[in-house]
């Protein structure tokens, strides 16, 4: 049997080796200890075969989104008709979430924290935050988990004021998507991407309508 490593295994599931590590500590990825590394059998990635395509480079992908909300993104004619026919492949889909995952990969530095319960709410109100995801009041999704963008600049001074520690090794409550400029987080096409990054049915079946509403 050939194994392969946490890196890769992100790679083709298109998430963060941070969160490969979570889902192997909360037994929905399985995999063993090999020495001092992670080997995980890639038969059992519940998504490696169904990854669709490689993921576009931020400018391309924010450009999608644009595209897909109805701007007129400024790029090169030749990236215009790609655009348009990646849009047209994503509405024919029968999986479109499983397209917005890899496509939408590397559109933020996504980054997952820990922050005192007590703190939550007041995280959630700061004007730094920009609710999205399964906070966002058009994913129609219950979730402990605070999830939004931020701008690069202001993400040092937020993780101070809140005393966010990294989540590394266990479960966070507070995911960030940190980005140079904080997108409109109320566009469908946003909040289908940010939701099929999730992996849940849930979120993957709501991204799913979202794309099917707009087609």
């Amino acid at each position: 049997m050939t194994f392969i490593g946490v890196r890769e295994a992100a790679d083709r599931l298109a998430i963060t080796p941070r969160r490969v590590h979570q889902r192997i500590e909360d037994g929905t990825l399985p995999a063993v200890r090999i020495g001092n590394q992670w080997a995980i059998d890639p038969a059992r990635l519940p998504l490696a075969a169904a990854r669709p395509s490689r993921p576009l480079s931020p400018r391309m992908a924010w450009a999608l989104l644009d595209l897909l909300a109805g701007g007129s993104p400024a790029v090169a004619s030749t990236e215009r008709a790609r655009l348009h026919a990646y849009a047209e492949r994503l509405r024919a889909s029968d999986d479109p979430a499983a397209l917005l995952r890899a496509w939408m990969a590397r559109r933020a530095d996504r980054q997952e924290f820990r922050v005192a319960a007590a703190d939550l709410a007041d995280l959630r109100d700061d004007e730094r935050v920009h609710l999205s995801g399964v906070s966002a009041e058009g994913s129609f999704i219950v979730s402990a988990t605070l999830e939004a963008y931020v701008a690069t600049s202001a993400l040092a001074d937020l993780v101070d004021d809140y005393f966010l520690v990294p989540a590394e090794r266990q479960e966070g409550n507070v995911v960030l998507h940190v980005v140079d400029v904080v997108p409109d987080t109320t566009a469908w096409p946003v909040l289908a991407a940010d939701l099929a990054e999730h992996l849940g049915s849930r979120e993957s079946a709501r991204a799913a309508e979202l794309v099917g509403r707009a087609s």
